[in-house]
C-alpha cells in the first residue's frame, strides 16, 4: 500500500463530511471494479470491517452512484476497460475534491506510473494484498481527511 502524504478536509460526496458520517451511520465505500468476483472479494473485506458497501461495475456507474447518495470514501480498479482508474479519479477531484480515492490493481505499477496514480488519489493497494490490508487503508485515507 502507498499512500500520498498531504491530506484534505472537507465535504465528501453527498455533502456529509467523513467526522460527521463516522459518527452517525456506518461509512460508506463506493467500490468499483469490471470484475464480478474481485467486486465480491473485496466487498466481502470491506463489510467485516463494518463498511456500508456500494458497488459499481464501470466508472461511468460509479459517478451516477455519487451523485445519488453519501459516500465516505472511492476504491477502484486501476484497470478497466471502460474508463480506468485514474481516469475516475481524476472526474472525482474535479466534483468532490474531498472525497478520498482508493486504487487497487492486480498488477503492480512501475514507479512513474505509480507517482502518477498518487496525484490523483489518496493511495494505492495491490489487489494481491490480503483483505484486511484494504480495509485498513480505507480507514487511514479516512483518518487522514478529518
Amino acid at each position: 500500500m502507498v499512500g500520498r502524504k498531504e491530506g484534505l478536509g472537507g465535504a465528501v460526496a453527498g455533502g456529509t463530511d467523513a467526522g460527521s458520517a463516522q459518527r452517525t451511520q456506518p461509512l460508506r465505500v463506493l467500490l468499483v471494479d469490471d470484475e464480478p468476483l474481485v467486486l465480491r472479494v473485496l466487498r466481502r473485506g470491506l463489510e467485516r470491517a463494518g463498511y456500508q458497501v456500494e458497488q459499481a461495475s464501470g466508472g461511468t456507474e460509479a459517478l451516477a452512484l455519487l451523485t445519488k447518495g453519501t459516500v465516505s470514501v472511492l476504491v477502484s480498479d486501476y484497470q478497466m476497460p471502460e474508463m480506468n482508474g485514474l481516469e475516475l479519479a481524476r472526474q472525482v477531484r474535479q466534483r468532490y475534491p474531498a472525497l478520498p480515492v482508493v486504487l487497487v490493481s492486480g498488477s503492480s505499477p512501475d514507479e512513474k506510473t505509480l507517482q502518477q496514480l498518487l496525484r490523483v488519489a489518496d493511495s494505492f493497494v495491490p489487489k494481491s494484498s490480503p483483505p484486511r490490508t484494504l480495509a485498513e487503508e480505507v480507514q487511514r485515507v479516512l483518518s487522514r481527511r478529518k
